[in-house]
């Protein structure tokens, strides 16, 4: 199977030394010529060290990394070669501590990474934060699930939204999709309810209503459970309760509202597939 190559930016520093940093932020890398200012060396003293023959022994502090020096999924635009955040490190200290050519640019270096390490260090000084846009966009969902009855026609804010689940998290726009089905239905019949006339259905009443669907016991458990807990994540509220015959008998039940519709939707979609 081939390897995918991501072929990623570098990003410059204030000292100009070119960093990398994979899109999901799982990988990051050094150039050469940026690894040797670090080690206070020569760039041809440390090419020379990572292209070592393999018949060639490399020196003991080296050899941890030997063989995983550079990213085979992570290419720059001009084809070059990245230095691996492990290997960098290992580099890096071996300059500072081991080396005939210890210097005092590689332990002012190395110290800096000791406390945080190469990857965490790497991010950092670059600003790169992968979280930000999923943590942006779930605070976001969760605010319009919360308000989805006083919803309007305005796209303005759903089109962040729809970027960045696009990108980042599976899923969320089928939920989109459903919450703007629900406000244009409830556009379209002028249907505004007062809260204390609000109709609520069970979910087998939703399911035999407006899905023509009649599933047995065993499923239903199993629907309920997904529709609780895609309930709880996206609202954070408690799921309402009433009063429904079954089996002949007066039980208490979850209830939903029509604002719940486009969230029983996801979770019936969910549990089908």
């Amino acid at each position: 199977m081939t390897t995918q190559i991501e072929i990623v930016k570098p990003i410059i520093a204030e000292n100009g030394i070119e960093f990398y940093v994979s899109s999901d932020g799982e990988k990051s890398g050094i150039s050469i010529s940026g690894l040797a200012r670090l080690c206070g060396v020569g760039e041809s003293t440390v090419r020379n060290l990572l292209t070592m023959p393999r018949t060639n022994q490399p020196p003991k502090a080296l050899q941890s990394f030997e063989g995983n020096v550079f990213h085979l999924a992570l290419t720059s635009e001009q084809q070059a070669k990245i230095v691996t955040n492990e290997a960098a490190a290992e580099i890096i200290f071996y300059y500072a501590f081991d080396s005939s050519a210890a210097n005092e640019t590689a332990k002012f270096t190395a110290k800096k990474f000791a406390t945080m390490g190469m990857h965490n260090w790497i991010k950092k000084i670059t600003s790169f934060d992968c979280n930000s846009d999923i943590k942006s966009l779930t605070a976001t969902i969760n605010s319009l699930v919360r308000s989805v009855d006083s919803l309007t026609h305005e796209v303005k804010s759903w089109r962040v939204v729809k970027r960045v689940a696009d990108e980042s998290m599976n899923g969320v726009n089928l939920l989109i999709k459903e919450i703007e089905k629900s406000e244009a239905d409830k556009f379209e019949e002028d249907y505004i309810l007062a809260p204390a006339d609000l109709q609520t259905w069970s979910l087998t009443e939703w399911l035999r209503e407006f899905k023509g669907v009649t599933l047995d016991s065993g499923k239903m458990k199993g629907l309920g459970r997904s529709v609780a807990e895609t309930y709880k994540s996206m609202t954070q509220e408690p799921i309402l309760k009433d009063y429904r015959i079954v089996n002949g008998n007066q039980a208490k039940v979850a209830v939903y509202t029509r604002k719940d519709f486009p969230i029983l939707s996801v979770a019936f979609t969910k549990f089908m597939a």
